[in-house]
């Protein structure tokens, strides 16, 4: 290619999983909604439609057909009206000047190819910069070093919950521009589904563990995590994929980082001072739920932490601290990923670092 803009070879540009919906969430789809779709074909049929008779236009018809057929003969008027009333069954009525605009648009737009959004552009030349000119911003904050190194007893969380001991995923796949790596790979020959079928199938978990119970409680299903789920599907040939919400304690790293900040702030310079310890007590209670993994890891957390956590009563149960969505592979929503992904592909062979769009 003249004047190539990219180094990388097109095969080895890949998109991450855990971004996709970016990429499918962010796809233009001009096709019609459903009922976009209904009106089309409503005005199409009304276009066709005869304009038809009145009821008392069909008696008329009726009763001149009648005369003929007994051989008696119509008047000119009469001949006239019958004519008229003939070309009403088989002429259509046609639509007005707005259905016919209205049709014409929504014509339109069902023809109109997918295209990406100025969203999804901006993530493609994200991925355009890192594997051309090296540049990535890496965004971490708490919230992301938690999600991160909380993995492990995430893992462990949902292996106590269905009482499997599940193993890390290391296998990283990446095909068709597409590259994930999902936290568990499972093979079923006796999967219970909810209506008490047992089945063979491949399930993907994946976990993401959320700051707080606050978090924790309102964690759903959202559009992002399902294209993830659904790029996992394809990317490793699984039928179910399941998001694992999980509440576990905090990280080492990231509560002694709060812990830090918690005592600044309240100018807290000797935690052993027993005034402190109410407030200290409400900190822990609000970043550990687990006492067990706490007690397994307390050498990493400071020694007043660890002695006062011990007077803590937790609250949180196993079960309680996993909430799970499930759902089946859907080729057809695969096929959107796909597309999206083709698009991004093709859009990547257009950026240049001074490139100017109309946006």
């Amino acid at each position: 290619m003249k004047n190539q803009n990219f180094k990388t070879p097109i095969d080895e540009v890949f998109f991450r999983s855990s971004k996709i919906g970016l990429l499918a969430g962010g796809l233009i789809r001009h096709g019609l909604t459903e009922k976009q779709r209904e009106k089309m074909d409503e005005l199409e049929l009304l276009k066709r439609t005869p304009i038809g008779l009145s009821e008392k236009q069909q008696l008329d018809l009726n009763v001149f057909d009648k005369k003929i057929k007994d051989g008696e003969t119509l008047t000119p008027s009469q001949m006239e009206k019958r004519d008229d009333f003939k070309s009403r069954l088989k002429r259509p009525k046609g639509l007005t000047p707005i259905q016919e605009v209205k049709l014409q648009e929504l014509k339109e737009r069902n023809a109109r190819p997918p295209e990406l959004s100025q969203g999804a552009k901006t993530y493609v030349k994200e991925v355009w910069l890192k594997n051309e000119k090296g540049f990535y911003e890496e965004i971490t904050d708490k919230k992301l070093k938690k999600g991160t190194q909380g993995e492990e007893d995430a893992i462990n969380l949902i292996s106590f919950v269905d009482g499997i001991m599940y193993i890390k995923n290391e296998t990283r796949i990446s095909k068709n521009h597409l590259t994930g790596e999902c936290d568990v790979n499972s093979y079923f020959d006796k999967l219970e589904t909810e209506d008490g079928e047992l089945l063979e199938a491949r399930v993907i978990d994946d976990t993401k563990c959320s700051w707080n119970p606050r978090t924790f409680m309102s964690a759903s299903l959202t559009t992002g995590y399902e294209w993830q789920g659904r790029a996992y599907l394809n990317l490793y040939d699984a039928d179910i994929f399941r998001l694992r919400h999980c509440l576990v304690n905090c990280p080492p790293n990231v509560f002694n980082d709060e812990y830090k900040r918690f005592c600044f702030q309240r100018g807290i310079i000797d935690d052993t001072i027993k005034d402190y310890h109410p407030e200290i007590i409400q900190f822990v209670k609000n970043y550990i739920y687990d006492f067990k993994s706490f007690m397994f890891n307390k050498i990493y957390y400071p020694e007043t932490v660890v002695k006062l956590a011990q007077e803590i009563e937790f609250q949180y149960t196993i079960p309680e601290r996993n909430k799970t969505f499930i759902f089946e592979r859907d080729f057809g929503l695969e096929a959107v990923l796909l597309t999206s992904v083709q698009l991004a592909v093709e859009y990547y062979k257009t950026i240049t670092l001074n490139m100017i769009e109309n946006e």
